[in-house]
């Protein structure tokens, strides 16, 4: 994957290409797409936090990469 992209895929490409189906891109079941759907939600709110704090001109937490990974809870 990452030769086909030309970097390094990010948690969510590899959870996507390893969850759909090669034919149709779907979702191989609803417990696939509801994890993405929470990662993806969760990703966005670190990233908003993060601007926030920057905007702010407060101390700014590392970047969501670092502290989100996949099936985290």
């Amino acid at each position: 994957m990452a030769l086909e992209l030309g970097r390094t895929p990010t948690q969510s490409e590899v959870f996507a290409r390893t969850h759909t189906r090669k034919d149709d891109r779907e979702w191989v079941d609803k417990r696939s797409s509801d994890v993405n759907d929470a990662y993806e939600a969760e990703l966005k709110r670190l990233q908003d936090e993060r601007q926030a704090a920057i905007d702010a001109g407060g101390p700014v937490p590392p970047p969501p990469s670092t502290r989100l990974r996949c099936g985290q809870r």
